[in-house]
């Protein structure tokens, strides 16, 4: 599998397969989710891991993502993204719920069980508007198969839900198999680069080019094997903000993209690495042009989707990088890397001067990743020509703090922004932000500012809350009572009572309606 949209760069997942959905979306995004119930929508879920080792779930993941891929490259579906997926792992058996999460009518799930050298697989298809199955096949087969067997399933799934609709391409011979051992590595790579992607942890991302590296030595004309070096080798990238190894990874990047290019691999992985590095490298003509033919290729390619509207904006195309990041967030709604959907669209508002959407855009994404100091920045510098020089001012020391070397490089004019003038206004923002000065023309920060001030502890505070208890701190905002709370987590009340004080206590917070109020600063509900 080549394609973008089945894999963490397809559409990331969380920081590992517990975390639960982040309910935080955008309202421009809702439209999707209430989409005619036949139109082709749907979602494939991890497999099961009945085996005896349960270290075994990569392998069933794999297999589960590489079908939720293959699903993607046809048009007339609408494939939710991997991340997505996964994030609803805690509550699969609830096919009715996951329907309603994700907004699709189709759901895919399975089981697996690996003992030795054979695989024993049951999957099954779901309509949201039917109680059974309306399709589930069972088979055994080499573990040395596995790699043909998503395509398969794929074109089995896709003649249920569109029976007179072909499979696009050609009738032909399907391509070589991967090495088997090759196939093992990459599923241990791409599962070490979720993780590594959704923790911020670079040592995760460096094991995982390590197994794809490996991968290539085993067969070097596989093509998924060098995209995961490249995609890797971009998460480390961005990982290094400025530094010199930061460069190198990029330019890594760029080469293998380029080799995967040369194997014949057309698809959306080389053209959107390609667009993404000339991008961080200030060649936005030719970031633009890779990063739409990647869109052309496959439209629903989530993490090409956001590298697009990202660039769009930089090159001040608003209309085109609000539809992309909405587009964006219909197709991945739920998981942790949804953030940067909200966040391209904050930068595309903040372009537009349309600054207090950007504000809403830019809380949501430093809620759903409030250890990503990009996503404070952005809302510093929408703060800043509101006027709420407060906030602005405490929201860039968070910032700071998260990481020093970005905020000096955007305070002294490094940004991505093509025209020189609206670099101009940006930096003018950020540097009345780190001030902390009056605003021009006798504006002062408002009450609500001074209320709101967005202090260190608690923005430390949040990035350490657990999937659980930040869907906890959701539910409590959403006005919730903890008997409420036990019944939509599926947990007993006691327990319940006992999350909501734990989450007071680790945010410092005298009452739940404290707790409604930070939630609601930080686009939690």
């Amino acid at each position: 599998m080549t394609g973008l949209t089945g894999s963490a760069i397809r559409g990331e997942s969380p920081a590992d397969g517990k975390a639960g959905p982040v309910l935080a979306f955008d309202d421009r995004a809702q439209s999707g989710r209430a989409r005619d119930a036949n139109q082709r929508t749907i979602a494939v879920l991890p497999f099961v891991n009945r085996s005896d080792d349960g270290g075994q779930s990569y392998f069933s993941d794999g297999v589960a993502e590489d079908i939720s891929a293959a699903l993607a490259v046809r048009r007339d579906f609408r494939v939710t993204a991997w991340g997505s997926s996964v994030a609803c792992r805690p509550f699969a058996g609830d096919i009715a719920r996951v329907a309603a999460e994700l907004g699709v009518r189709h759901v895919v799930d399975g089981a697996f069980r690996r003992a030795g050298n054979r695989l024993q697989m049951t999957v099954s298809l779901h309509d949201r508007l039917r109680p059974d199955p309306i399709w589930t096949e069972r088979l055994e087969a080499w573990a040395a198969e596995a790699s043909g067997l998503a395509a398969d399933f794929a074109r089995r799934i896709a003649a249920r839900i569109a029976p007179d609709s072909p499979w696009p391409g050609t009738a032909d011979a399907p391509a070589k198999p991967p090495d088997p051992e090759a196939h093992e590595l990459v599923l241990r790579s791409r599962e070490l680069l979720r993780r590594g992607s959704g923790t911020d942890d670079a040592t995760l991302v460096s094991e995982g080019i390590v197994l794809a590296q490996q991968a290539v030595q085993r067969d070097r004309r596989w093509g998924e094997a060098q995209r995961c070096v490249a995609w890797g080798h971009c998460l480390r990238a961005e990982l290094g903000s400025f530094t010199a190894q930061a460069a190198a990874d990029y330019e890594t990047a760029r080469r293998v993209a380029l080799h995967l290019r040369e194997l014949g691999e057309d698809g959306v992985a080389a053209h959107a690495i390609l667009g993404h590095v000339a991008m961080r490298q200030m060649r936005h003509e030719e970031a633009l042009a890779s990063l739409r033919l990647a869109h052309e290729r496959e439209p629903h390619a989530v993490m090409a989707l956001r590298w697009l509207a990202w660039e769009e904006a930089n090159h001040e195309c608003i209309d085109a990088s609000i539809r992309l990041g909405t587009q964006s967030l219909e197709l991945s709604p739920c998981d942790k890397l949804a953030a940067q959907g909200h966040w391209v669209l904050a930068l595309a508002d903040y372009v537009a001067g349309n600054l207090e959407s950007c504000v809403v855009h830019a809380r949501r994404a430093v809620a759903m990743r409030p250890r990503l100091a990009v996503h404070y920045i952005v809302l510093a510098a929408c703060l800043a020509e509101l006027g709420e020089l407060s906030e602005a001012h405490y929201t860039l020391a968070a910032a700071k703090t998260l990481c020093p070397i970005l905020v000096e490089s955007r305070l002294a004019g490094i940004c991505y922004f093509v025209r020189p003038g609206l670099t101009e206004r940006y930096v003018r923002a950020l540097r009345l932000a780190d001030s902390g000065a009056v605003a021009p023309m006798g504006r002062t920060p408002s009450e609500t500012a001074m209320r709101h001030t967005v202090d260190d502890a608690t923005v430390r505070a949040l990035g350490e809350l657990t999937p659980r208890e930040r869907e906890v701190l959701s539910l409590v905002a959403s006005g919730q009572s903890n008997a409420q709370i036990a019944a939509r987590l599926g947990i007993s009340d006691h327990t319940a009572k006992r999350h909501v004080a734990n989450v007071l206590d680790r945010l410092r917070l005298p009452t739940r309606g404290a707790a409604a109020a930070l939630a609601t600063r930080h686009g939690l509900i």
